[in-house]
């Protein structure tokens, strides 16, 4: 049975009853008390492999439910030390978690999946997981990293002594890869290089379509160099092979993108014509735009001058088109990886509650057991049992301090993940997408996305160093600058004794403060705003400073500025420095004429070395 499970690709939503019935089959054979440990573990397994394949089936509609699935699988093959389904299971998470962005995590797992894989010496699978790394540091666009991978996952290949079908198909993509990145890269020597190596590959089990695949990319490598006699031979080469219509309008655009530079328009013009055919048949957004983007090109320079105008217009619409889908698309995206994040969060906070009830429901039972285990016991034992008591009393006391300390975070993260401050930010975003800002959109995208990471991630964290801190700031106050129409500009100072890298601070402790600066100090302020951070140490004292050049406040705006946040700010200090009584200072700026110039808040954090 587990063999046979392990070598069924369920892919199918149509199976989805098959992998249902089969783990129905497999519980029921679980509770026979009589089967064999062997036995056991085979119907174990093929649970997994159930979770597993509709995982599998869902990751493309419901990749949250997939993760669910996946992280079940993982489990039991952890059981039952099945290492090999383990790191299949962990490579398919890593998929999961690069579909909604998350490659962090993407890499983790593909790193534990590469671990297993080399450890049993499985050469192949090492080299898929190694090029699913290379492939997340690829969408990231760090293409130095996604060659040094790409080159490592190639040496696992190399070490292979008979390769199946499977291993070259991966080895074609592998090499198809490298040369696409170093193609992007302007670098035409190694594209051709290892391009031709996975055309070899392609043509030695006779995959006619990534051939022709390889072939028109070496045509436009020939084509970027100049070399137009090779480059033809390339795209006619690739027009040959037997492969789809979706592939053979990549073709056709590439000679018709070919004839165009050598003004045989004609030629262009059958190519192109026949692209376009095949993307209004198929519906495809993209091989219709790109045709009809070379059409407009070509007409306008054989001065047709009313095709070239329609071609024009059809192509503004479809290029507009594929902008808001692909900014809708990265919405999407950014809202799956933050309800993820969400969720994966409230998980972890609802299970340190229960954990943290259970602990002192267990501690009060005990204590109620010794109670009256003490109360039978003679005299002579009283001293023992005021020592437990006390020993009880302040284990209560350091619990319900931590407690505390864990409100105070969830507290300060609700007030950092404010709906208003998302659906503005999202609001601000959609403007600039709809004004078609698509960079300045993509940025602060972007900027929101690591933002709203950082305070996830920083709020699990007691201290974290003050070169991250200041990050998170850096993109705040750019989100913030959006939100106010960039009606205001900052500054953050450090002093030059300050390394950023050696010192750990409390996180988000800053924020509540350079908020009010913006929000209150500067709310008359329709430009010209300034807002300026300083981190100062003098005596071996960090100090925070936050001035604005603002209308400064009245006395009776003295007594109540004050907010939830800041205030949650307040008692985390006094928790962080053991009930120490901390001063937080807020006074008007004067110039040497007694005129208000601003705002000005300080006060000292708690800090300790990064060793």
């Amino acid at each position: 049975m587990g063999q046979i499970m392990a070598n069924t690709r369920i892919t199918d939503p149509d199976h989805v009853d098959f992998i249902g019935k089969v783990k129905s089959l497999a519980e029921k054979n679980l509770k026979n008390k009589k089967i064999s440990t062997r036995e056991k573990l085979i119907w174990r397994s093929a649970i997994g492999q159930s979770y597993s394949n509709e995982a599998s089936v869902l990751m493309s509609s419901d990749v949250m439910r997939s993760i669910e699935l996946l992280d079940k699988s993982e489990k039991i093959f952890i059981e039952i030390k099945d290492y090999h389904q383990l790191a299949m299971t962990l490579v398919g998470k890593g998929v999961c978690y690069a579909k909604i962005l998350n490659f962090t995590d993407a890499v983790k797992c593909y790193f534990r999946a590469l671990k297993y894989f080399e450890k049993e010496k499985d050469a192949g699978a090492a080299a898929y997981a190694t090029m699913q790394i290379a492939n997340a540091y690829n969408k990231q666009g760090n293409d130095e990293k996604a060659i040094l991978y790409y080159k490592k996952a190639m040496k696992h290949f190399e070490s292979l002594k008979n390769p199946n079908v499977e291993d070259i198909l991966t080895n074609i993509e592998l090499n198809h890869n490298i040369g696409h990145v170093y193609l992007l890269m302007g670098d035409y020597v190694n594209a051709e290089k290892y391009l031709k190596k996975a055309l070899g590959l392609a043509e030695s089990i006779g995959d006619t379509q990534f051939a022709s695949l390889i072939l028109d990319k070496m045509g436009r490598i020939y084509f970027k160099q100049k070399k137009y006699k090779e480059a033809l031979l390339m795209f006619e080469e690739a027009l040959k092979q037997d492969q789809s219509d979706l592939f053979k309008s990549n073709v056709y655009t590439s000679l018709g993108e070919f004839y165009i530079s050598q003004k045989k328009y004609k030629e262009a013009e059958n190519y192109l014509q026949k692209a376009l055919a095949i993307g209004l048949q198929y519906n495809s957004l993209n091989i219709e735009m790109h045709a009809r983007k070379f059409l407009y090109q070509l007409y306008k320079e054989a001065k047709q001058f009313d095709k070239s105008l329609e071609m024009y217009e059809t192509y503004a619409v479809l290029k507009d088109s594929a902008k808001i889908q692909e900014s809708r698309d990265a919405l999407k995206e950014q809202q799956l990886k933050y309800e993820f994040e969400n969720k994966e969060l409230l998980t972890k906070v609802a299970q340190q509650k229960k954990m943290a009830a259970l602990k002192l429901e267990n501690e009060q039972k005990n204590a109620r057991k010794n109670i009256i285990l003490y109360i039978v016991v003679s005299i002579a034992v009283l001293l023992l049992i005021i020592i437990l008591f006390l020993n009880y009393y302040f284990k209560q006391k350091n619990l319900a301090e931590a407690r505390k300390n864990e409100e105070l975070k969830q507290r300060l993260l609700l007030t950092q993940m404010n709906p208003h401050f998302i659906f503005n930010s999202v609001d601000n975003i959609q403007s600039l997408i709809h004004q078609k800002q698509d960079k300045e959109a993509i940025s602060y995208l972007t900027k929101f996305s690591k933002l709203t990471r950082q305070i996830l991630e920083n709020s699990r964290e007691n201290y974290i160093l003050l070169s991250e801190e200041i990050s998170m700031l850096e993109n705040y106050m750019t989100i913030q600058k959006l939100l106010y129409n960039n009606n205001f500009r900052y500054e953050i100072l450090i002093d030059e004794e300050i390394d950023p890298e050696s010192l750990l601070v409390p996180p988000m402790l800053t924020q509540p403060f350079i908020e009010n600066a913006i929000k209150h100090g500067l709310k008359n302020k329709q430009e010209d705003g300034l807002v300026r951070i300083h981190y100062r140490i003098q005596n071996e004292k960090l100090s925070f400073e936050v001035t604005d050049n603002g209308a400064g406040l009245t006395q009776e705006e003295e007594k109540q500025h004050k907010s939830l946040s800041t205030q949650i700010t307040r008692e985390r200090l006094e928790s962080i420095a053991s009930g120490k009584n901390i001063s937080i200072e807020t006074t008007n700026i004067m110039d040497t004429d007694n005129i208000i110039q601003g705002v000005k808040t300080y006060f000292e954090i708690p800090y300790v070395f990064n060793h």
